[in-house]
């Protein structure tokens, strides 16, 4: 980290943690950043294991407590206003963010900045209204809302770079596209999917492209692409049927044919390393040969898992005029009844057919 000048530090934090989510995954990150201040620094300082340091210049490895502090002249300046710009590209991608997103639309104009985020969070509030004199009916479902669209990160700068999972720099196709991350389609075919195509399709339409953008880079799609890495924090890829609910919605700026030649993909070929991830689901192998996932041969719960997203991806096909695709993986999309016993519930069954 290194004050650059009395109102400006710049600096980078690399962050690795080996080994998560069952050991298939390590996350690995830079992130540079640039802070600005509208006073100026009357000195910088830092802690570093418990022990406190000054100087212009801050460096440490292998941490395990680390922090910065800058002071000011409280008594001729009480308020000091910062602004920070980041990048997983570089310090000069931080740097474009700063200028580009606050800096030049704003200055140092806090009250602006505030009224631009009042307005542009009212404007797609404003896309869904309820009728109500109850007033905390408004704020839970506002507020549910809100939390549905913010749930999730760009990862790209504002130049359209983006760092993938091998550590290269690569860049977006168009200058609307965004790389966007999350830690994984929990099930959001139940409910998210919907509330994003219907009232943000801009970023459905997004969100597919970012998905193609990971998938022209290495071959596969994400079901979590945190920080743009295949994370394997989840079962199935369920990131297939957000990608097909956004074509069946009329969202479709995007190349359908290749989400569907992704999608078969990711249904028909075994899980695998992906530079420091892993893609892929793990017990199609198993799957595949039994119609179902036999609890002694794997997560039997992926039984249905997987026959829902093979479903989908069926029903691309269909809408496609994909007939050969559509009939294979509509067969598929009924491998679920193969959990059922007699009484109608799904049961535990092993890989010799007999129920635990």
């Amino acid at each position: 980290l290194t004050k650059v000048s009395a109102y400006r530090i710049e600096g980078i934090v690399h962050q690795f943690s080996p080994a998560v989510w069952s050991n298939d995954a390590a996350q690995d990150y830079t992130l540079h950043f640039v802070v600005e201040f509208d006073q100026p620094i009357k000195r910088l300082g830092g802690w570093l294991n418990k022990r406190v340091q000054y100087g212009d210049v801050l460096a440490a490895k292998d941490v395990q407590e680390a922090g910065l502090f800058a002071e000011f002249d409280a008594q001729q300046t009480p308020v000091v206003q910062v602004r920070s710009g980041i990048s997983l590209v570089s310090l000069a991608n931080a740097r474009q963010n700063l200028e580009t997103e606050l800096t030049k639309p704003f200055g140092w104009r806090f009250d602006a900045v505030r009224q631009h985020q009042r307005q542009t969070w009212n404007a797609l509030f404003s896309r869904v209204k309820i009728t109500t004199t109850n007033r905390l009916e408004k704020v839970r479902f506002y507020h549910a809302l809100y939390r549905s669209i913010c749930s999730r990160n760009t990862w790209s700068d504002t130049n359209g770079e983006w760092r993938g999972t091998d550590g290269q720099v690569r860049q977006l196709a168009r200058p609307d596209d965004v790389a966007l991350g999350c830690d994984a389609f929990w099930n959001t075919f139940w409910n998210l999917n919907q509330v994003w195509n219907l009232v943000l399709p801009e970023w459905s339409n997004r969100w597919v492209n970012s998905q193609l953008a990971l998938y022209d880079a290495y071959g596969w799609l994400a079901k979590g692409p945190a920080g743009m890495n295949y994370v394997p924090v989840m079962v199935a890829e369920h990131e297939i049927p957000q990608l097909v609910a956004a074509y069946q919605m009329g969202i479709r700026d995007f190349d359908a044919q290749k989400v569907l030649a992704a999608a078969v993909k990711m249904q028909t070929t075994p899980a695998q390393k992906v530079f420091n991830g892993f893609a892929g689901n793990r017990d199609l192998v198993a799957y595949e040969q039994y119609q179902y996932v036999p609890a002694d041969k794997g997560r039997f719960s992926n039984s249905m898992e997987y026959s829902f997203d093979d479903w989908t991806v069926g029903q691309l096909a269909k809408a496609l005029g994909q007939q050969d695709i559509y009939t294979k993986f509509n067969a598929r999309g009924a491998w679920w009844q193969h959990t059922l016993d007699s009484t109608g519930f799904s049961h535990l069954k092993l890989s010799n057919g007999r129920w635990t």
